[in-house]
Order: C-alpha cells, then structure tokens, then sequence
C-alpha cells in the first residue's frame, strides 16, 4: 500500500474558512483532512466537517477525534452516517477516549470496555443493522438500506487501548512519536489484538501522528516543542526515559488557559515551561516531532515506513492557528518524493 498523509486543521477559524483551508490542502495533494473535536476550545467539529464536505471532492474527511463521553454513541453514528452522505462515502470517524472536551469540563475519559462497547454500536448503527439497546432492538432510520459503515478509527496510546484497536477499528492513530522503538511498542500492541481477533495488521490502516515544522531555521523553532515536552515530563515521565530523554524536575508555571498544551498564547506556555533544558528539548524533538528540512524529514519518514505505517498525519504546534505553512512546504517538498516512489 502507497503511504498517505493526513493533516489536522483545528476549527479555530470561522467554518467558511476552514471549509477554504480544506480545499487548499485536497488541492495541494493531502489524502485526508482531520477536524478535531474540543466544545471549549473550537468550533463545532460537525457543522465544521459538514462545510469541508461540500467545500471538497476527493480528500478523506474525518473527525480527529470525538469521544463518547460528550457525544453519545447513538449521536455520533447519526453524525457520521449523515456526513459521509453528504461527503459520498469520504467521511472517516476517529474516536479516543477524550482529552481537552472532558478534562476541561471536569469528567472521566472512557474506559477500554466503553471504547468496545462504543465501537460496535456505531459500526453496527451506521451500516443499518438493528441492535439489542436499553431492552429493545433500535435502528438508525438515516441509515437504513445501507450494508457497511463508514470506517472507525480508534486514537491509542496505552497497550490494552492499541490492542482494541488491532482488535476492533479499521484504522489505529498513533501519537507515539517518531521514535523507532516507541513505533515497534505501539505496532506490536495493535497486531496483538488484530492476531487475537483473527486478523492480520495489513487490514488496518496505520496512521503515525507527528507535531511538524518544516524549514532549515528549525532550531531556532525547537522552543513551539518546549511545551510538549514539559507535558510528558509532568505526566508521562516514563514514557521519555524509556527513549533514553532524561527528565527535568518540572517547576511551578502560571496558570495557562486552558491548559499547557493548548494555551490561547504559545509565547506564554514557552516562555513558563523553560525549565526543561535545551539538551532535552533537542532529544523531545528528534524523537517526538518531525522537525528539520524536508531532507531530514523524508529521512525520518524512512526509517518507521518499514514498521508498518500506512499514513502520517501532520499537526501543527497551535492550537489557534492553521497549519498553512507546514502543510504547504510539506506538500510542495516531502509528498512529491514520496508520490514518485508509488
């Protein structure tokens, strides 16, 4: 299978504008668009990927990703089935067990029996199949007639939640770095549960996700990662010393709103998170982000194309500002090579 890319654009802009910015990136050669879904931090990811829809012809389309704890299954499946209608058969469903759209509202992220259970009511839903709910066999009305739904793809990180993956979605989001080691970590997790369900991980598609920069002033960009890497030393400190990232004693910083990683001024959370040392941050970014020219890039793709991945998917450090440099140096330097070798 040919590698595909994928980019985040996050709806931080009114929706006629993303709907802009999604063409652009179809034109400019992406093969997926991903729309995130946070209610505090952005607009309304359906009514967002709605306007994509009408706005594209031919790049994939997904919600990158929702979660069961602020949409119910039942909703979502409604969602997806109406928006890949309306986008004729583009439309991808990323869920996880959320992050900013439960943390910031005081609420639990979904457990691993939730996330299955969730899974296959909405595939089950959504292809128009009745199912045993609260005592009773329900339907979706949207979707009857129809024989397949359209395809799952489960956000994980965490071993149980990569094998339900393997298990369970059609496709697995990895946010594991670009690290070899934590790519075999994670690949090995989802072809676990893929091997236990009898399947094999060329049925599933493998989507690495990776904080980019493209340009030969990328050192000088380092600090866009410094709060990343303040954020694994707080809460996941093993998973950085398993790399070999030795971990900095983290330091009280203001409060940034709404959190670290997606403060409203990125200027402010580098600026209070510069207690992780620069030797450390050098280690964070060559193993967590793709940043460099689009040389070292391609490079860095290579050497995990090996591991079984099947699309990357580019996200950019702000959480309030579109991609657009990123993904147009991207697409003008790095996907051509990898078109020419198809």
């Amino acid at each position: 299978m040919s590698i595909q890319f994928g980019i985040r654009l996050p709806p931080c802009e009114p929706v006629r504008t993303i709907a802009d910015a999604a063409a652009r990136v179809e034109a400019a050669g992406f093969d997926s668009v991903w729309v995130p879904d946070s209610q505090l931090l952005w607009r309304d990811a359906w009514v967002t990927l709605s306007a994509v829809a009408l706005a594209t012809t031919r790049i994939k389309i997904g919600i990158g990703v929702t979660t069961p704890i602020t949409r119910h299954p039942t909703v979502t499946a409604c969602a997806i089935t109406s928006l890949n209608e309306l986008a004729n058969g583009r439309a991808l469903l990323g869920i996880g067990q959320g992050d900013s759209s439960v943390r910031l509202i005081g609420v639990r992220p979904s457990r691993l029996a939730e996330m299955r259970d969730t899974i296959r009511l909405i595939r089950t839903l959504s292809a128009g199949q009745w199912i045993d709910y609260a005592g009773r066999q329900r339907r979706l009305k949207s979707a009857e007639g129809r024989t397949t739904a359209p395809p799952i793809y489960l956000s994980a990180s965490g071993p149980k939640m990569l094998q339900v993956a393997g298990e369970l979605a059609d496709g697995a989001i990895l946010l594991a770095g670009i690290d070899r080691d934590n790519v075999d970590y994670a690949i090995n997790n989802v072809r676990t549960g893929a091997e236990r369900a009898g399947r094999k991980l060329s049925d599933l598609d493998i989507m690495l996700g990776a904080y980019c920069y493209v340009g030969a002033d990328w050192r000088d960009a380092r600090k866009l990662a410094r709060p990343y890497a303040a954020l694994f030393s707080m809460h996941w400190p093993e998973v950085l010393k398993a790399v070999g990232i030795p971990v900095p004693e983290p330091r009280p910083m203001p409060d940034l709103y709404p959190d670290v990683n997606h403060c409203e001024d990125w200027d402010r959370a580098v600026a209070a998170t510069d207690w992780v040392p620069d030797d450390v941050l050098d280690l964070f970014c060559a193993k967590y982000t793709l940043m460099g020219t689009a040389r070292e890039i391609v490079q860095k793709l290579e050497l995990v194309l090996d591991r079984g991945i099947t699309h990357f998917y580019l996200l950019g450090f702000k959480s309030y500002e579109l991609p657009t440099d990123v993904a147009n140096l991207f697409a003008q330097q790095v996907i051509p090579y990898f078109r020419s070798k198809r």
